[in-house]
Order: C-alpha cells, then sequence, then structure tokens
C-alpha cells in the first residue's frame, strides 16, 4: 500500500492543532467536553491502530510480528474506549465504574504491545549492550520514583478504592512504565536514520501516555479537582494516539 507521508504528516498537524484548540480554546459545556473528549481519543487511536497495522506490512520476522501485535493492542485500546465512550452517550449523568468492561480492552493492549516490545527487544539481542540495559534499569527506577507518591502510595492507602480497583489503578502506570524503559533500548540502538527517528516517535508517544495516566490517577486517587478539569488530561491520550501514529508513518517512510 501507498502511502503519501507528507500528506499524512500534514493531517496529523492539522487534527493535533484543532484538538488543542478545542480542548482549550473553545468553551464547552462539562458534558459536551467530556464527549467530546472521549471522541477525540477514539479517533487518535483508531488512526494510531491503522498505521500500525500499514506499517507492519514493510517489514518481515520477528519485526512484522512485532508491529502486528502492537496494532492488536491499540485495536483492544479503540474497543475500550469505543466501550468507555458508549457509556459515556447513554449515562450523562453518572461515572463510569471502576472497574468496567472498557478495562479489558485497555488491559489487552497493554497484554499485546509489551508483548510485541518483547519479540522486537529479542529481534534486537545481540546487539543490546550492558550500558543500554542500565540505561533502561535507570528510566524504570526513575519513573516508579515519579509514580510513588503520584500514583502507588495514594491508591495504596485510599480506603475508598476496592482491592481490584487499587491493583488496575497501579497496573496500568507500571505497565506504562516497563514500555518507556524497553523503548529506551530501541532507540539507542536505531539512533540515527529514519528508522531510529520513528522508534524516538513512538517513545515520545508512549511518554505521554505514561503522563496521561499519571496524572489523570492521581486527582482520582487523591480526591483533587472536578471530573471536567480531570478530563482537561485527555489531551494527552489524544496527542499520544496521534504521535505514535505519526512514529507508524516515519516507520513507514523509512521503508519506502
Amino acid at each position: 500500500m501507498k502511502v503519501n507521508t507528507k500528506l499524512v504528516y500534514a493531517g496529523i498537524g492539522i487534527i493535533a492543532l484543532l484538538v488543542l484548540l478545542l480542548y482549550f480554546a473553545v468553551p464547552m459545556q462539562d458534558r459536551v467536553f467530556v464527549l467530546f473528549d472521549d471522541v477525540a481519543e477514539l479517533m487518535a487511536f483508531i488512526l494510531a491502530t491503522v498505521f500500525l497495522a500499514i506499517a507492519s506490512n514493510y517489514v518481515l520476522g520477528l519485526e512484522k510480528k512485532s508491529i502486528t501485535l502492537m496494532s492488536i493492542g491499540f485495536g483492544f485500546w479503540t474497543l475500550g474506549q469505543l466501550v468507555w465512550t458508549i457509556f459515556d452517550f447513554t449515562h450523562p449523568i453518572a461515572y463510569i465504574p471502576n472497574p468496567y468492561f472498557s478495562d479489558i480492552g485497555f488491559v489487552s493492549f497493554y497484554i499485546f504491545v509489551i508483548y510485541g516490545f518483547f519479540v522486537l527487544v529479542q529481534h534486537y539481542s545481540h546487539f543490546i549492550s550492558k550500558r543500554q540495559w542500565i540505561i533502561a534499569l535507570i528510566t524504570f527506577v526513575v519513573l516508579t520514583g515519579i509514580a510513588l507518591p503520584l500514583v502507588f502510595i495514594p491508591a495504596l492507602r485510599s480506603t475508598d478504592l476496592t482491592l481490584l480497583e487499587k491493583l488496575i489503578t497501579i497496573m496500568y502506570p507500571i505497565f506504562d512504565i516497563v514500555i518507556v524503559s524497553s523503548l529506551t533500548i530501541i532507540s539507542n540502538l536505531t539512533a540515527g536514520g529514519e528508522i531510529g527517528q520513528a522508534w524516538v516517535l513512538t517513545g515520545a508517544g508512549f511518554f505521554i501516555l505514561t503522563w496521561a495516566d499519571l496524572v489523570f490517577t492521581y486527582p482520582t486517587t487523591s480526591q483533587l479537582g472536578s471530573m471536567y478539569v480531570i478530563n482537561k488530561f485527555g489531551v494527552l491520550w489524544t496527542l499520544a494516539g496521534l504521535v505514535i501514529m505519526a512514529g507508524s508513518v516515519k516507520y513507514i517512510e523509512a521503508h519506502l
């Protein structure tokens, strides 16, 4: 499938600009904003899913398997977000239960994406140095240290969350940190050239996704802010999807 990457980049830029304007410059009622937030995130992850699937057609072997797994993972996130969006549309007042059916899609996303990165690390295993493993470990430790006061400790101390809710609250940021840490290895190995740029963009997208989970979870566990304020951070998930899509486009461009 031939892809006009310049046209796609222009489309990503226009969409990102419109999304930022709608999130922060256009006044909306709380209800309207929540629904817009849901749809924006859904759109971004659909695009990421599609372009990861397209990118998988440009490589073979373990690389193809890895990117295909990631695409499947994003497809599951899309399904989870669709369930979330349907709930918001059909329940104007109620908050989405935690956990909810949408979490099946979100958990499946992490299973497939982490497996995809495991396959990719396996593909590059002969080229990974001790220094790169140490950098990945330091990244994991630093991000975990940041997450401790923001998510882990508040969640564990919370008297309002059930054991299952605490597990889910802690699980998502841990999965994010594992992905970002593994991406430091891939980015270092492919540094320089378009493939390296593709993984840097992808890593940036997952880093934004990590912050989205941390920033959303902190006011949830500490009971700070209204849902409207919390949903303002939904722009991070939307931007994460668009940046990962851009990484996929760059990956395609590297193989044209």
